[in-house]
């Protein structure tokens, strides 16, 4: 039995290896049938480049990005260290293969599965070249045949080091820059002749994600893909470990993002950042790629945002970097949509390329703080939505709560009172932005719970569960918070702050579609009440009744200062349109005021020109809502002799009972 079953193993091996015989034979044939056709295709002249183009929601151009920046250089001319970097981590067996590497396949997923992430690519460098001058960048079969066709042509009609210094000179390294030397005058400020062992390897390193890898956008992922280069090379003998390791110890120092004109500067920055996030295969032609990025900006209303910055930014001075301080961030939203409709990162770019506008991607972009006061709306929806009435009355006096590992915390209210020594209502705490009151109802509700609204609404930066919660005590960014009103405004609709609509290449070929999800995360008539609280902040009483006197429309806010008057802020909202407005520091200092006197104005300055170009749109009582005259004294449903109390709105089923006492006595 064992022979036989011994036997019957020789056998199907025997069949398996003429199966693996002939699969051989057949790729062989395949490879040669590859080449024979490569071998008759004329090598066409290279693709016409032409520069790619940014447009607002109307069509209107917002910006032309740089044009093709290339400067050839022969490989003669470079250092041997730098070639050397390319071959050891893009392709090592460059010199040893017909243009297609199986092997080099083989080892990459082997490597990246090894690592976790992708260290090794196995495209080879002819591959790559060839994508790079024939090929469009879709994602179909057809063109990877296309890919190899092209391939084989170049290996015929080209030798070995053409290819390589073809490829040297035509790969697109970020920023505009293609080519080793451009790339070299970008990153160091010097020709590529010139690059240190540890210049060379960044460089070579960002052919792999030039978005991703930049310097300019997160020098700890470029210092780490550089390692990668210098172990590679010393994993192929092409440098010592010794070597490798004076060139890890090497400090970066760069030579200064390369600056481009165009409108819109830092909103244009965020669309093609998110664009190389979604589809990082478009980066090499980007620029010249002749494509046409379709945007939700309104150059209308961002002109309004440009102009109400620059009219009534707060004076200041340049700091020691020659940036002018204080900074300003604003945003403008579609609650509708989420539509991003204008966005000013700084009071100028040729200073700053800082983005404070939206959150840190992990690089130099973005900023976040703390919002203060501004925060509270995000509170008081948690409130609303788990059935207390804008009546309900929580006494602001001292109080001390505990806090697990810290002194125990005493909130105070800003103002020539600490605090108000009486009961306050929902409506009242938010309109006078009572400190005490807002951390009592965190206190109930719970800090966790607070946190967990707040990226309901969609907050995404984290948001600590202590007590000082709804003070803003959380760093967020202006993008994160007007999406959060805008979830308000939108009657709890959250749809995430999107600039990229689409990208066509130059035939009008869609390439790409941004499609945002939503979903509903609040009852529209919860969101309602809180708008109509907000709105008694820019109310007489309120905390920005002078903003509401300037904006002189409808409109639904919060004001916002925190500790030592270090950041100010103003968010809110119209019928349709939310701006959220930040002013301070760079590096946190006090300011020369708060939120109503320093980002208020620009708030209602830009609301007010955005509405004159987009009409004026009131807020629509939805379904669901009650509106009913209240008591002044007891803050129930008011009786025909209680004194007027004025008309409160709630949600169904939440109105409080009926006044008991008939007035005809004082009130006990």
């Amino acid at each position: 039995m064992l022979d036989q079953e011994e036997g019957g193993a020789t056998r199907s091996e025997g069949h398996l290896g003429s199966v693996s015989t002939g699969l051989v034979v057949l790729s062989l044939l395949a490879l040669g049938a590859g080449v024979a056709l490569a071998w008759a295709l004329p090598l066409p002249e290279l693709p016409r480049r032409e520069v790619t183009r940014v447009f607002d929601a109307r069509g209107e151009l917002v910006a032309s990005l740089f044009e093709e920046n290339r400067v050839e250089v022969p490989l003669a001319s470079l250092p041997a260290h730098l070639p050397a970097a390319a071959l050891a981590v893009e392709d090592r067996h460059f010199y040893r293969h017909p243009g297609v590497n199986p092997f080099g396949i083989v080892r990459a997923l082997y490597r990246n599965l090894r690592a976790g992430r992708v260290v090794e690519g196995g495209s080879t460098i002819t591959q790559q070249l060839a994508r790079t001058l024939f090929l469009e960048p879709d994602r179909t079969f057809i063109r990877k045949v296309r890919e190899l066709l092209w391939t084989f042509r170049l290996e015929l009609a080209l030798t070995k080091d053409e290819i390589l210094e073809a490829w040297l000179n035509q790969v697109y390294l970020g920023h505009g820059a293609y080519g080793v030397e451009v790339a070299a005058r970008t990153y160091f400020g010097k020709g590529a002749a010139k690059l240190t062992l540890a210049e060379a390897a960044l460089i070579v390193g960002l052919a792999r994600g030039p978005n991703l890898y930049s310097p300019y956008r997160n020098q700890d992922r470029a210092l780490d893909r550089r390692r990668t280069v210098l172990e590679a090379m010393a994993e192929v003998g092409t440098i010592s470990r010794e070597e490798a390791m004076r060139a890890l110890r090497e400090p970066l120092s760069l030579a200064g993002r390369p600056q481009v004109r165009r409108r819109a500067p830092y909103f244009a920055d965020w669309v093609i950042d998110q664009l190389l996030d979604e589809r990082p295969d478009l980066a090499p032609e980007l620029a010249v790629g002749g494509y046409r990025i379709h945007t939700t900006l309104d150059l209308r209303i961002q002109a309004a945002a440009e102009s109400a910055v620059r009219g009534l930014a707060p004076a200041g001075t340049l700091d020691g970097q020659g940036v002018h301080q204080p900074q300003v961030a604003l945003v403008v939203l579609d609650p509708d949509n989420g539509h991003v409709l204008a966005m000013v990162g700084g009071r100028d770019y040729g200073q700053t390329q800082l983005n404070r506008a939206v959150a840190p991607d992990g690089g130099s972009h973005g900023m976040r703080r703390p919002p203060g006061s501004a925060f509270k709306p995000l509170l008081y929806a948690a409130v609303i939505d788990l059935g207390f009435p804008a009546t309900y009355q929580v006494r602001c006096e001292p109080i001390a709560i505990r806090d697990p590992g810290n002194p125990p915390y005493t909130p105070e209210d800003y103002g020539p009172e600490p605090f108000h020594g009486r009961d306050l209502t929902v409506r009242e705490a938010l309109s006078t932005s009572c400190n005490v009151v807002a951390v009592r109802w965190a206190e109930r509700l719970g800090p966790a719970l607070v946190a967990a609204y707040a990226r309901r609404l969609g907050i995404e930066s984290r948001v600590r569960p202590v007590p000082s919660i709804p003070l803003g005590t959380s760093e967020v960014s202006p993008l994160e918070l007007a999406s959060a009103y805008a979830t308000l405004a939108a009657g709890g609709v959250l749809r995430p702050p999107v600039g990229l609509l689409s990208v066509e290449d130059r035939r009008g070929r869609p390439l790409h579609v941004h499609r945002p999800p939503e979903r509903t995360v609040l009852r529209e008539e919860v969101a309602y009440v809180v708008t109509d609280l907000m709105r008694s902040v820019l109310m007489p009483g309120g905390t920005g009744s002078r903003i509401g006197a300037m904006l002189g429309l409808p409109a639904a806010g919060k004001t916002g200062t925190t500790s030592g008057r270090r950041d100010a802020w103003m968010a809110g909202y119209t019928g349709d349109l939310v701006a959220v407005v930040w002013v301070g520091r760079d590096r946190p200092a006090p300011l020369p005021g708060g939120g109503a006197s320093l980002a208020g104005p620009i708030w209602a300055e830009v609301l007010r020109q955005a509405s004159e170009v987009r009409g004026i749109a009131d807020f629509v009582t939805p379904p669901g809502v009650v509106r009913a005259r209240v008591c002044a004294s007891t803050g129930r449903l008011a009786e025909a002799l209680c004194p007027d109390g004025g008309e409160e709105v709630f949600v169904a089923g939440t109105e409080p009972a009926r006044c008991p006492w008939p007035h005809l006595l004082p009130a006990p």
